[in-house]
């Protein structure tokens, strides 16, 4: 899955065709699809059964980051039970402007917060960490 996850991000405008070939590509077409949701234009999906062609809406189980959201990312990667107040500091930015970093990514899904007695507690999901190697 690794060598096609690679090739379609190095491709643009890719269409996918999800039908044909053994099945044993077919799972790790489908998800290399979904990590490269920005360089995949269209997905479709052919019956055996009836030929029918159906085009398909993918998940992307991954996002282009800027350099922000990779800053932030993997510093609470890094860093267990980071709150806003401490990545504030470790950033080096001032905690109103981490906190609206930290929303903007818990909208994209990309961070949960969890409300504890130290603060907020960011820890990143793993469609943040699959979009911080990929």
């Amino acid at each position: 899955m690794l060598g096609l996850t690679e090739l379609i991000s190095d491709l643009e405008n890719v269409v996918v065709s999800l039908s044909g070939g053994p099945r044993d590509y077919l799972a790790p077409l489908t998800l290399a699809s979904s990590f490269n949701g920005g360089n995949v234009k269209k997905v479709y999906l052919r019956s055996d059964i009836n030929n029918s062609l159906t085009e398909l809406e993918l998940p992307e189980a991954s996002v282009r980051l800027d350099s922000n959201e990779k800053e932030v990312i993997s510093l609470i990667d890094q860093e267990e039970n980071i709150n806003i107040t401490n990545l504030a500091e470790k950033l080096g930015i001032s905690q109103s402007t981490a906190s609206r970093r930290v929303n903007k990514l818990s909208g994209k899904d990309l961070v949960k917060l969890d409300t504890k007695e130290e603060g907020k507690i960011v820890s990143p999901s793993l469609k943040a960490l699959i979009s911080l190697r990929y």
